[in-house]
């Protein structure tokens, strides 16, 4: 039973404010770490999609989205390691808390300038 999304779009509007310090932690400049602290506000929270089964149409019915907390706090570090003037390897990681939620992330990169 295959389902059927109407054509719909969901918008999302969130401010962040906040603040991020870097450093440079060897005497050769190669190595870098930067810690990162906001605050996040979402003002549009809840969001619904409309489906269908494609064998019954008319047996319409919509999903509701997890609700996003109205404000969490975001925390977040990384290491750059430079290899070169134009190339680094970068690791960061952050998590944001809110009062029901808390979500975690982090990347490892190859960063180059042309």
């Amino acid at each position: 039973m295959a389902l059927h999304y109407h054509d719909e779009e969901s918008d999302r509007a969130r401010i962040e404010l906040g603040v991020e310090a870097a450093t440079r932690l060897n005497m050769t400049g190669s190595i870098s770490a930067n810690l990162r602290v906001a605050w996040a506000h979402e003002f549009i929270r809840d969001h619904t999609a409309h489906a269908s089964f494609q064998s019954f149409p008319t047996a319409a019915f919509q999903v509701q989205s997890a609700q996003l907390d109205a404000d969490a706090a975001i925390v977040g570090a990384g290491l750059s390691a430079y290899l070169g003037d134009r190339t680094a390897l970068r690791f960061n990681v952050a998590g944001e808390f809110g009062s029901r939620s808390e979500v975690y992330s982090g990347f490892i990169g190859l960063h180059t300038n042309w």
